[in-house]
């Protein structure tokens, strides 16, 4: 059922002055300026607290689209991999295929069930519709916002739909989420017409799969990976930019952990399970790749596929390069920056720990300017760092 009101005064006030900060996010990303982090929150806040006092009488579900969603609580596929790897990318190049519910920005749901395991059903709901309103107009800190569109009754009847499913679903450690991600297909203007999954990202899920699996059976999973020497530059940059500790050993031996999970996983599950995809080829041969995905989950091969959008709305690259944020398009330039970015002691570092695991990736590491002395040394380096924490 369409869901029609008159929008108060104070709805169009806040939506105005909401606009006008979020503006100011998008020119601002990827730095996070704290007072426009702390306006953000309080104005999204306020919006979805005068939503939440709009009553609409006589509101009834769409019965059709309650069947629909009703058959989607187990079929659900993860996207995994290191931070700026490429998940966000792979996550948009999903988004707008008719046959998926892909879930904006990192929905965080392990974590989420993790952070309040232990907590009463309804100490854990405490502002999850305000929380889940907040991600639909602010999704990724960055345009496109409003992803439902600007109107209100889209945001409305996200909340109607969002209270039916919560007290329709089984009561579960899960059922919170789930609740959202149906009163998200059911409210969405832009709404998938034939769903077989919904789609979740979160970076580093590939060290919850067991815990996934527990609550999800049926699960798959896309692992994207990306040569560690470009990811490990990436990290550099983003640690500098938001003023945070930059450990290239402990990052060098967290890239390798979730890389070898990612073979481990799918040698566990199979390859009709758990597809491993690296972000070079996808975006070299966007096509292939995409293609591959498609027939990996089953659903047609759409031409949606190529573009990264935002619930369908054109997305900005999620790059820390100001020039580098295009819009509806794939960057598709594969630089090297990694060779000025990171200073000789971190290559050194990273090709001892990562060597091994990036020649099974199939990336083809030259070591140009660092000696094979140099290499040998500080693999020695990091079996005697190794042999010591067995010791303790």
């Amino acid at each position: 059922m369409s869901i029609k009101i008159d929008t108060s005064r104070e709805l169009e006030e806040i939506h105005l002055s909401l606009t006008r900060i979020l503006d100011e996010r998008d020119r601002l990303f990827p730095k996070h300026d704290p007072q426009n982090t702390k306006d953000v929150r309080k104005i999204l806040k306020a919006y979805a607290n005068v939503l939440k006092s709009i009553e609409v009488p006589n509101w009834e579900p769409d019965n059709k689209l309650i069947d629909s969603a009703k058959n989607l609580t187990q079929k659900c596929v993860f996207i995994c991999g290191f931070m700026k790897s490429g998940t966000t990318l792979l996550l948009e190049l999903l988004d707008n295929h008719p046959e998926l519910i892909v879930m904006p920005g990192d929905s965080n749901l392990i974590n989420w069930i993790n952070n309040t395991l232990n907590t009463p059903l309804e100490e854990r709901l405490t502002n999850w519709d305000v929380h889940w309103i907040s991600r639909l107009i602010n999704p990724t800190g960055q345009k496109p916002f409003w992803i439902m569109g600007e109107k209100v009754h889209p945001y409305l009847e996200f909340l109607y739909y969002l209270n039916y499913w919560l007290e329709d679903l089984p009561s579960s450690d899960t059922s919170p989420f789930i609740a959202v991600v149906l009163a998200f297909y059911c409210a969405n203007p832009q709404r998938a017409t034939d769903p077989k999954f919904w789609v979740e990202k979160n970076p580093r899920n590939e060290l919850k799969v067991d815990q996934i699996l527990n609550y999800f059976p049926s699960a798959r999973f896309i692992h994207i990976i990306r040569d560690p020497r470009s990811n490990m530059a990436s990290l550099k940059r983003r640690c500098k930019l938001h003023k945070l500790n930059w450990d290239v050993e402990g990052y060098s031996y967290a890239i390798q952990k979730s890389n070898k999970l990612g073979f481990f996983y799918q040698k566990r599950l199979g390859k009709s399970r758990y597809h491993i995809l690296r972000y070079e080829d996808l975006i070299k041969n966007p096509e292939i790749e995409m293609k591959t995905i498609a027939n990996f989950l089953g659903i047609k091969i759409d031409n949606n596929l190529l573009y990264p959008t935002v619930n369908g709305l054109p997305a900005k690259s999620n790059t820390m390069f100001k020039d580098r944020q295009i819009q509806g398009k794939i960057f598709a330039n594969l630089s090297e920056k990694w060779r000025t970015e990171l200073d000789l002691s971190e290559q050194k570092e990273i090709y001892a720990i990562l060597y091994p695991i990036a020649k099974r990736l199939g990336y083809d590491w030259k070591l140009g300017s660092i000696s094979w002395a140099n290499y040998l040394y500080y693999c020695q380096a990091r079996i005697r760092y190794l042999a010591s924490r067995m010791l303790k």
